[in-house]
């Protein structure tokens, strides 16, 4: 009795920690995805001769919002503007350097640059569009499996792993 107990015991450690390893795989490549995506990249602009910052906020789909909240901050100073009907604004008075830009909850870094400093890549005017995020509760069901791998790689792993397990249980139970 004791030794089909532990041997159950030990298939069901080898098997969590198979599911550990195949669920750390899977997120490996997309923690990397969600390093590059444009929210945490530092965006390099230039400023105009008297220190503007000139900008657009769009949505995914390229329409401008209007009336959004952006705060530029460098340490303990905080610029802020909101945007026209387009999603257009505009601070003034900066200097080079690098700053946090805020809006709709999202952080990014910029590196702000005058004109004669700027590398030839900076933009003249910040863009910045927003994800189309989807709340909980509103993807259906097969999407959110087949759009979310680890989760894809959880249920795969679980179909295959629950069987295995009860099929090697009964074994144990009935004894040699």
């Amino acid at each position: 009795m004791f030794h089909s107990t532990s041997s159950f015991v030990r298939r069901i450690t080898v098997l969590l920690t198979t599911i550990a390893f195949s669920v750390g795989f899977l997120a490996a490549p997309l923690q990397g995805e969600d390093r590059s995506q444009s929210e945490r990249a530092v965006s390099d602009v230039s400023l105009t001769s008297r220190g503007r910052l000139s900008g657009l906020l769009v949505d995914a789909n390229g329409r401008g919002l209007g009336h959004v909240s952006i705060e530029l901050r460098r340490h303990d100073a905080v610029l802020a503007a909101t945007t026209d009907a387009d999603g257009r604004f505009m601070l003034e008075n900066i200097a080079g350097g690098t700053y946090d830009i805020r809006y709709l909850g999202v952080r990014r870094t910029l590196r702000l640059w005058t004109p004669l400093a700027a590398p030839p890549l900076a933009q003249n005017i910040l863009l910045l569009v927003t994800n189309d995020l989807v709340l909980r509760g509103q993807q259906p069901l097969g999407e959110a499996l087949l759009s979310n791998p680890v989760l894809l790689g959880g249920v795969l792993v679980g179909v295959v792993a629950v069987p295995i397990i009860i099929h090697n249980s009964k074994d144990d139970a009935s004894g040699p």
